[in-house]
């Protein structure tokens, strides 16, 4: 999984699921496409087993036998990352997996599953990095963004791209209109479009937040150092340490992500004017908007009112229980909690869709039927339902239940 990890709070984020509907209101959109985003039944496929495309097709008509319409898969590999296709090892290559002058192609893989899908009647949608795009990190070491290292107090480069450079956007944009030239239905944004806390500190984004009217901006005039020996990024990161200055930093941060995400998904509609998207969302988003904000540069109140076509709520239960130490039963119930608010603040509730995962993140190890069935079954009515798995299938009969 690809992941980004900021500190946590604990209980008190169930305290502001009950204000969250206030906060985030109940309108649609604006500028979603017409007609209205149906419901979908959805797979996301981290890595296909087996050696051939008639392999990967056979994996997707199980998928379809299920109750699966929609197959989200991976469109990019970085450094370290295991091929979609044919269960490779981790591989050295970085890129993308189809063709384009705006990124190396490691193999079109997209394709092949593209081909399949179309045979088998099922919509694709590529998963799409943004930030973490290694290969033009290698090509371009200086287009990195800078953050503030709370334990070294200092500002370091992020090993993420610097969205505020002028090469970096116009990269982004002509690989968005190649991706748009695949045979796909959607394209879902990784959850890597976020700048956490101690983010955005290269020239090109101070110079356009003082060019959009804001105050100067220093690591010293955003957080509170702790005391000596405090706990480092932990410390530094945490609600009680930042300044008066922050929040209007953080909401400008959130501006410019979803600013960049509307330029790429203009660009992708030049070239395919009915291709739909969705912005993955962490769980925050709606347990705690204010967090969010801060942690992740992340607000979905201010999403509904661009272009998306829905919103992947990573429902990811198991990690909810890790992260705010609740216990099994609690962790399955917040899958609830989340999409009932999410369907509210969206308005749709089929423009939310909430994923769930089918294998626990840290072990690899699959989620049991009783546990997954339960999961499934929490969530809001009128949603879109989707899955994340590995390389083999969860229980099927579980999805099937579910989803048909």
């Amino acid at each position: 999984m690809w992941t980004a990890t900021a500190p946590r709070i604990a209980r008190p984020a169930r305290l502001a699921a009950a204000c969250a509907l206030a906060l985030l209101g109940s309108t649609l959109p604006a500028g979603a496409s017409e007609p209205p985003a149906p419901p979908l039944r959805v797979a996301q496929v981290l890595l296909f087993r087996g050696d051939t495309p008639a392999d990967v097709e056979a994996g997707l008509r199980r998928l379809k036998e299920a109750g699966v319409d929609t197959v989200f898969v991976r469109a990019f590999q970085n450094r370290g990352d295991r091929p979609l296709l044919y269960a490779g090892k981790p591989g050295e290559a970085t890129g993308v997996y189809f063709p384009t002058q705006a990124a190396p192609l490691v193999a079109d893989h997209l394709a092949v599953v593209s081909a399949a899908c179309r045979r088998l009647g099922l919509s694709l949608y590529a998963w799409m990095t943004t930030r973490a795009s290694d290969w033009l990190l290698e090509e371009r070491p200086d287009l990195v963004e800078l953050r503030y290292d709370g334990a070294a107090a200092r500002v370091l480069p992020s090993a993420r791209l610097n969205i505020f450079h002028p090469v970096v956007r116009r990269r982004l944009a002509a690989l968005f209109r190649d991706l748009a030239r695949a045979d796909i239905d959607g394209v879902l944004f990784q959850d890597d479009l976020v700048l956490k806390a101690g983010e955005g500190l290269s020239p090109e984004a101070i110079e356009a937040y003082l060019s959009a009217g804001g105050p100067a901006v220093a690591p010293e005039l955003l957080f509170e150092r702790p005391a000596a020996g405090a706990g480092g990024d932990a410390a530094i990161f945490s609600p009680a340490r930042y300044r008066e200055a922050f929040w209007p930093w953080a909401a400008w941060k959130n501006r410019a992500l979803l600013d960049l995400a509307g330029e790429l998904m203009a660009a992708a509609r030049e070239v395919r004017p009915g291709l739909r998207f969705a912005l993955n969302l962490f769980y925050e988003s709606v347990l705690n908007p204010r967090m969010a904000l801060a942690w992740y540069a992340q607000d979905l109140g201010a999403a509904r009112r661009r272009s998306f076509d829905y919103f992947s709520l990573m429902s990811y239960h198991r990690q909810i229980g890790r992260e705010l130490s609740y216990p099994l039963e609690e962790a399955i119930a917040a899958i609830g909690v989340l999409s009932r608010q999410a369907a509210a603040a969206a308005g749709d509730p089929a423009r939310v869709i909430v994923k769930i995962q089918a294998l626990d993140w840290e072990t690899g190890a699959p989620i049991p039927a009783g546990e997954l069935d339960q999961a499934l079954g929490r969530a809001a009515p009128g949603v879109s339902l989707a899955f994340v798995r590995a390389l083999d299938d969860p229980p099927l009969e579980v999805i099937r239940r579910h989803f048909r």
